[in-house]
């Protein structure tokens, strides 16, 4: 008489369960980790070059004070951040950007100037708007400068990670 196998084999002790679930946690944790470390590191339009040739979108259009209440004309500060520009690796896509929304506020009645650093972000008035195209990074004394505006009643337009990395341009995390 032939024995009766079971067609699945089966673990017969607690070690064996243990031992696969702690190297299926293993290699869960490394998928993870590896995917965090992608997600950081890795610029998809290295990886995909066709991202690249894709047209530049255009600025959000701004919501601009009626022009029979402001007088036809409202004041914009434009923040040309220097750790953001050089976060990104084409030298010319910041300063482009920046031109854009200055051609754009210009064309709805701005009065536009540049500021560049946290004190003339503290300067800021609560009837000036401030803009900050493209500034994932910021120092904390410039993210307290813009908080401050928030506070004072001021009005902020920011486009993309705004402050999400640090003044060394580094990930500040979940926070």
């Amino acid at each position: 008489m032939q024995p009766v196998r079971d067609p699945v084999p089966r673990a017969r002790d607690a070690a064996s369960w243990l031992g696969g679930i702690l190297l299926l946690g293993t290699l869960g944790g490394g998928v993870v980790a590896a995917a965090t470390l992608l997600w950081e590191y890795i610029d998809l339009r290295q990886v995909v070059p066709e991202l690249t040739s894709a047209p530049a979108s255009a600025p959000l259009p701004v919501m601009a004070p009626a022009p029979e209440a402001a007088g036809g004309a409202f004041d914009v500060l434009l923040f040309r951040s220097p750790r953001s520009a050089a976060y990104f690796p084409d030298s010319t896509h910041h300063p482009g950007v920046l031109e854009g929304w200055r051609a754009l506020l210009e064309d709805a009645g701005g009065r536009v100037r540049e500021i560049r650093d946290a004190s003339e972000l503290r300067s800021a008035g609560p009837g000036q708007l401030l803009v900050l195209p493209e500034t994932p990074c910021l120092t904390g004394d410039e993210r307290d400068a813009v908080l401050s505006h928030l506070d004072a009643g001021g009005s902020v337009v920011a486009d993309w990670a705004l402050g999400a990395r640090d003044g060394a341009c580094e990930w500040r995390g979940w926070q």
